[in-house]
């Protein structure tokens, strides 16, 4: 009979840190995450240094005789940090696998003209005159997307609302059975539309600061108010609200009175904080923090999600969900894709300029149009990248946002260090709070 002890197989190293007597161990090969004490860290190392020696029965002396052991190696199967079989170093990667999400920028103009705008929106010309897609064009495009396997269609834009086919664009994506999401400013919210925001799963606003003089030198005259009545509005007639906003140096000081004030007065369960990105519109002003303050404020965002945690956290730091699983790029063409109100293709919503072009939906089927995106992301892969192959948080963090890296260091193929410190700092606070090695109370 097969015993425990001949199906113990460990990665190929252990990513160890320590904050006071617990120990965290990280699995290199899966990315999988454990707590220790100091008993359960010496059983480990005895486990593991048994486990090593080539031929040598006393591990299975240890395993199969000693109860307690047993027990604690069975925990270490189920956690991921050993296993029943050898672990691949060449398991499928998510660089091969096909995208979930296609992020739709329904109209490329906008009625606010946000300071750090990466794709540089709005100066609306003769909108109500404008031609977007027809109603035949974009139900084709829809159905294209159901077709090949998309699960979620977020529409965004520029402003999604003010292209009046939106609603009915998302009704038509709900029969096809997608998940529906909208990225608005809330501006076009009111009580005589509200009914057709049901047709969404989520409506995601952007709201900067509660400090309306900050909020509104960020995005516009007037669009601290209009965010308020939004939200309330939605809130009202029950409709999820989720929040996003963008870190600057107009309001990097308020962001512990803006997490607060979103959870205290409007029981936001999703908000999904980014740091500003130098793109667009945003890169002719000077926005971006350094990173020793965005080092200050990711330490501001987990101190205070954490203290108003309940039932786990959800994208406490950046765009960062806690680490579950191995990561090897961005998702860049791979976790999503970027369709213009044209129904041009690029790899992700931040990519617009021609280098990044993939086709056109009207024009060609997913199958042909993604077939293109492997020139752009193959290299991609965090054993290839400089600066992250030989990195211990490679497979953590799939080598960051490359539009983030980009507007550094001038590709999307090469890192810029203070980027990735600030991701490995953001990944260890993670790891340690989904293991609690920092408390949530």
């Amino acid at each position: 009979m097969t015993k425990l002890s001949d199906k113990i197989y460990f990665p190929s190293r252990y990513i160890e840190l320590k904050e006071g007597d617990l120990y965290l161990l990280i699995n290199f090969d899966n990315s999988k995450s454990r707590k220790f004490d100091q008993n359960e860290y010496d059983m480990f190392c005895k486990v593991r240094k048994l486990g090593n020696e080539e031929k040598n029965d006393n591990i299975a002396d240890m395993v199969d005789n000693d109860i307690e052991i047993n027990k604690f190696v069975l925990q270490l199967i189920m956690s991921g940090m050993i296993a029943m079989k050898p672990f691949e170093k060449s398991n499928p990667d998510i660089i091969d696998s096909r995208p979930l999400s296609v992020y739709w920028g329904v109209s490329s103009d906008c009625n606010f003209r946000c300071k750090y705008c990466y794709a540089n929106c709005g100066a609306i010309k003769n909108s109500k005159a404008k031609s977007y897609l027809s109603t035949h064009e974009y139900q084709i495009i829809i159905d294209k997307i159901k077709d090949f396997g998309f699960v979620e269609l977020v529409f965004t834009g520029g402003e999604p609302l003010l292209n009046s086919d939106v609603f009915d664009m998302a009704s038509y994506a709900k029969e096809k059975e997608l998940s529906c999401g909208l990225l608005t400013n809330g501006s076009l919210v009111n009580k005589y539309n509200v009914e057709q925001f049901k047709n969404f799963n989520y409506v995601k606003i952007s709201f900067d600061s509660t400090e309306r003089e900050i909020n509104d030198q960020l995005r516009g005259k007037g669009s601290y108010d209009k965010i308020i009545k939004a939200i309330k509005i939605l809130k009202a007639n029950d409709i999820n609200v989720d929040i996003g906003t963008v870190i600057t140096k107009y309001n990097k000081d308020n962001l512990e009175e803006l997490i607060t004030f979103l959870h205290a007065e409007f029981d936001v369960k999703v908000h999904t904080i980014a740091n500003h990105i130098p793109l667009g519109r945003g890169s002719n002003s000077d926005l971006s923090c350094s990173f020793d303050e965005v080092k200050k404020c990711d330490e501001v965002i987990l101190k205070t999600k954490c203290k108003l945690a309940q039932n786990g956290l959800y994208s406490i730091i950046q765009d960062f969900f806690f680490p579950n699983g191995r990561k090897v790029s961005c998702g860049m063409g791979m976790s999503e894709i970027y369709i213009n109100e044209k129904g041009d293709v690029y790899p992700c919503r931040m990519t617009y300029e021609d280098q990044y072009y993939l086709g056109n939906l009207l024009e060609e089927d997913f199958e042909i149009i993604l077939g293109r995106v492997k020139k752009i992301t193959k290299e991609l892969h965090v054993d290839k990248l400089e600066g992250c192959n030989e990195c211990d948080f490679k497979y953590l963090c799939g080598g960051g946002c490359r539009m983030y890296h980009k507007s550094y260091s001038g590709s999307i193929y090469k890192n810029h260090l203070p980027i990735c410190e600030a991701y490995k700092r953001q990944l260890i606070s993670l790891l340690y709070v989904k293991n609690k090695l920092i408390s949530i109370e």
